[in-house]
């Protein structure tokens, strides 16, 4: 699932760009005190989560000195360290950083049912789509630019890193320009 979440946060950013705004869908309906209550909950459950599955693959591979961090400077939010020497790395570096966002993307997918039911439960949908979208965009330090690393090495294209990733923007940006002149 996490895997999928590279192409998935890829495509949605393009959807949002030619759709000229944020959809609905993507936006938590917040009227009143509990909404705002279940929106900052729900944002603290699923960056647990979130890091959780971290700590979850690391346990299942035997690595047992592990930590969870809330860190303020360099990469802000939580984070899972953890020592390992460099063949394990290798090895856990693809499920590790997939993890995390394949978990925001299934809770995500699984609390979309509730857009039109009940307002309330779509919040968690929301707040997982928002951490998924930020944590998964191919950047450096972020799961989402770790993991575009690790399959661009998986694919033998690591070397061209850079120029992809001109690419993707220069592609954005002329879908903006684009849908600025449609207007």
């Amino acid at each position: 699932m996490g895997l999928f979440s590279i192409p998935f946060v890829l495509v949605t950013i393009t959807i949002i760009i030619v759709y000229g705004g944020i959809p609905s869908i993507f936006m938590p309906l917040m009227g009143d005190v509990a909404a705002f209550i279940i929106m900052i909950t729900s944002i603290i459950i699923s960056l647990l989560i979130h890091e959780l599955s971290h700590i979850i693959v690391l346990i299942n591979h035997g690595v047992s000195n592990i930590s969870l961090c809330v860190s303020m400077r360099g990469a802000w939010g939580w984070l899972v360290k953890a020592d390992v020497d460099p063949k394990m790395c290798n090895e856990l570096i693809l499920p590790f950083y997939s993890i995390g966002l394949g978990a925001n993307l299934l809770l995500f997918l699984i609390f979309l049912i509730f857009y039109n039911l009940n307002p309330y439960l779509h919040i968690i949908s929301v707040v997982n789509f928002w951490i998924l979208l930020i944590n998964g965009i191919p950047a450096p330090i972020i799961d989402g630019g770790r993991l575009f690393e690790v399959l661009l090495i998986k694919l033998r294209i690591e070397k061209h890193i850079e120029n992809i990733s001109i690419f993707i923007l220069v592609v954005w940006l002329l879908l903006f320009i684009i849908r600025i002149f449609i207007l």
